[in-house]
This record gives C-alpha cells, structure tokens and sequence, in this order.
C-alpha cells in the first residue's frame, strides 16, 4: 500500500514538473522570438535645442532678433539579410512655442528642417542591397545632407556621404555605387556613384488637370536630375588618419515652377478656382498663404571638388576645403508686382537672372563659392573634451546654391560674399555637448529685384549680418 501511494506520488511529481518544464521551454521560446523581432532593429535619436541672436546691418538700418528652436528625430536601422541593411529616420523641427509660422515648408526638400511646427517627416528611409562586392544598390529616400564639415562642431564622424557644398537637400531617388578600388587598393577605398533623384510635381491627383503656369503653359510633371559623385577615401595614412577626396557633378533638366510661395496674406487678383489673371498681390496679415505666380524654369549644372584630412598628425586637427561652382539656366520668371501685368522686366524676374515673364531665351548664372573648415579636438576630459573650430566661405556675384537643411537661420552657406564661422564645444559626456558660436556675413552682392529675385549687384553700403549662437544636443 505504501508502496503504491509512493508511487503514484512519485508520477503525479513528474507530471507536474514535466508540466512546468514544458511551460517554461514555451515562455523561453516564445520570449526568444520575440527579442529576435526587436533586435532586427537597432534604434537610436538626438535632440537639440538653439538659441539664435541675429543682427542684420543694411543701408544704414539695424534688425535685431532672437530666436529658440528645437529639432528631434529618431533612428531606426535593420539588416533584415546579410546583404541587405535598412535606414530609417524620422524628425521634426519647431520654434518654441510659436505664435504663428511665417516659414515656408521647402516643398520635400528639407521640411524636417523648416521649423514649422512639431510635425513628424520622415527624413531618411533607403535600404542598400551588396548585389557583389564592388556593386551596391541603393533606393528610397537618400542621406543627401549633413555632409562635411557640418560634422566638426558636433565632435562626430562623418554624418553624411555628400559634402555640405553639394546636395543639402533631402531627396528621394536611387543610386548605385561601384567600387573599383577593392580590385587594387590594399587599405581604404574609392568608389563611383551614379544617383538618380528625378524632380516631380504632382499635377493629377483626384480626376484634376496639370497643373500650369501663369501664362497657360502646362508644366512638365517629372524632371530628371542625374549626379556623378568619385570618391576616394585614403584610411590610416602616416600623417593621418585619413585623406578623402570627392568630385561630384549634378545635372537637371529645366524644371518649371508654377508659383512660388511668398508670404501670408491674399491674391485679390486670384480668380475664386485658384488661378491667377496674371498679376500678384503682396502679402497683407490675414494669415492666407499667398503664392507669386510664375513662368519660370530652371536648370541646375553645379560641379563640387571636396579635400578632407581627418587628425593630420595626430594632432586631433581636422581640415576641410571645398569648391562649388554652379550655371543656373532661367526662362520665363517670377511675378512680383500687383499692379502691373507680368510681362516686363520691372514687375518679373528669375531667381538668379534677369529672365523675364514672358522671356524665351535661357539666361545663365555661373557662380562659384569656396568653403574651408578647420577644427581641432582637444581629447582632453579635464578640458571636458573641448573642440575648437572656424570656417570661412567667399564667393562671387552669381553663386547659386540651395541649402534645405540648414540649422543656421540666415543663410550663412547661401550668402553671396564672405563668411566667418567660429565655435567651441563642450563634451561634458560623449553623449552630450553645448557649442557656443558666432557667424558674420558680409553681403557683397545681393538681388536686383523685390523679394529676393533678379540678378545680383554689387552693394555698396556695408551690409552684414551677424548671429550669437548657443546649442545643445544630446544622443541617445
């Protein structure tokens, strides 16, 4: 009788524990996919707060202004396969707490940067495909921005494939990258890149009509835009760490713009469907976005010659130098003036010329602008990690350049005469820093025309702008 009670308890033990281990084998298995679903991404952000005091000198007349802004995004990467990684990236800029919003939304170039609002965009979403070892394939929307040396004054490594003084711009597109240098090169690396981010404006959606331009011309609704991009990176040299040399040529077709935004108020001259007769009204304080119509069309040939040393001598010295040259083609152009029919040169003009509304014939702006940086890394905790740098930029009357993505608000990289940047940063933890800096902009040249427009002329008066500036960032 013991002998059976003894067994039975003996079983039912077992039971119950092969019970509890076969829960436990489940919750671990269970508990292994699941981390294995998470780890296939790896995720990472930052978020920066600046202050801005801006002082602009022109004819004689001062502007001040002070301004606190905030920009936050998140990173989110997977490599779903061996040969294939995926990047991700979603961001969102913004004032503090801002009364109104007279910021235009850069149409898909750079709203993330635009401080509009606390709107989320997504900034970077592409994957690279390894077809072989010299072959990459590339598709979705690009890392075309923060490019060097916007890195130095970070402390960071390189944060983007294109030089400053190139694309600054987020576009969406495909690349391939070919990589020669793994048949001959024994250590770093040069590659070829063909990229293609075709321009498109969407003119169909819901049943409607192309879009067209003030004077009943229907614009094209896709552009092509094609760029070729060398890039050498030397890695470990004797005398630094590293030597990179990159040429980069862009090239797009003239793409027509069939009104451009210029403010808040109301087109008294629209008709109740949305067209304009051809005249444009200035902007009152109603808060109703207002949009110049246009004739113009624009075509970019824009070459970049980019030289980087990383840590010359172990020094903990960076330097950068890079030269951008640009031929703007316009025809047609931009009308500015409510009171007059957009046909001549006194009420119409191009971005960068003096092409005319009704104008047939291409106008050209052929510019070119320098752009050196400097920095030194101190590496020194009691000096808490402290970077020191400068840049200094010049350029001439016609130089062209977009820059969708700038953190500076004056327009320190587009400006047409000379510039001065230095800074210092703080690197309390590797995580966190606090730069303090300061930029003058001498303006040498600015446009002929109301709004901005026309060809540039030299200035006579001693015109600058000047900005204070303070920024925080932390990595997470």
């Amino acid at each position: 009788m013991k002998l059976m009670t003894l067994l039975k308890a003996t079983l039912a033990t077992t039971f119950v524990a092969g019970m509890v281990n076969a829960a436990t084998l489940e919750e671990r298995v269970e508990e292994l996919e699941i981390n294995n679903a998470l780890n296939t991404f790896k995720f990472s952000g930052d978020l920066t707060m600046f202050y801005d005091g801006t002082e602009k000198e022109a004819n004689s007349v001062t502007t001040t202004n002070n301004w606190t802004r905030l920009k936050f995004g998140i990173n989110f990467n997977a490599k779903p396969s061996s040969d294939i990684q995926f990047f991700g990236r979603l961001a969102a800029s913004k004032h503090l707490n801002a009364i109104g919003n007279d910021y235009t939304s850069n149409d898909d170039f750079g709203s993330s940067r635009s401080y509009g609002g606390s709107d989320v965009f997504v900034e970077k979403a592409y994957f690279d495909y390894t077809m072989t070892d010299w072959m990459i394939f590339s598709a979705g929307r690009l890392p075309t921005f923060d490019g060097v040396p916007y890195n130095y004054s970070y402390g960071k490594a390189k944060m983007g494939t294109y030089p400053k003084l190139a694309y600054s711009a987020i576009l969406d597109g495909f690349a391939f990258t070919f990589k020669p240098g793994n048949f001959f090169l024994d250590q770093g690396s040069l590659d070829f890149r063909v990229i293609y981010t075709p321009f498109n404006l969407p003119t169909q959606r819901q049943g409607a009509s192309n879009q067209k331009f003030g004077n009943g011309q229907v614009a094209a609704s896709h552009v092509d835009m094609l760029t070729l991009m060398l890039d050498y990176q030397s890695g470990k040299l004797s005398w630094a760490d590293n030597l990179g040399f990159i040429a980069q040529w862009i090239k797009a077709n003239q793409f027509g713009l069939s009104k451009i935004y210029a403010g808040e108020g109301i087109d008294v001259d629209a008709n109740q469907n949305g067209a304009d007769n051809g005249n444009a009204q200035a902007p009152v304080s109603n808060g109703i976005a207002v949009y110049l119509p246009s004739t113009l069309k624009m075509g970019l040939d824009l070459l970049t010659l980019h030289l980087e040393l990383d840590n010359i001598l172990e020094s903990g010295v960076n330097f950068s130098v890079t030269n951008y040259s640009n031929t703007i083609t316009e025809t047609g152009g931009i009308c500015f003036d409510a009171s007059n029919p957009c046909t001549a040169a006194n009420n119409s003009l191009g971005y960068f010329t003096n092409s005319t509304y009704a104008n047939t014939n291409e106008m050209k702006a052929e510019g070119s602008a320098t752009l050196a940086a400097l920095a030194w890394n101190s590496n020194m905790p009691m000096l808490m990690n402290a970077i020191i740098g400068a840049e200094y930029m010049t350029s001439d009357k016609d130089y062209g350049f977009f820059d969708f993505t700038a953190d500076n608000v004056t327009g320190f990289y587009t400006n047409a005469g000379k510039g001065t940047h230095a800074y210092i940063t703080l690197l309390p933890k590797n995580n966190l820093s606090f730069t303090l800096g300061y930029r003058l902009q001498e303006i040498e040249y600015s446009n002929t025309g109301t709004k901005g427009f026309g060809a540039r002329k030299e200035v006579t008066t001693d015109d600058t702008v000047s900005t204070t500036y303070a920024r925080l960032r932390l990595d997470f």
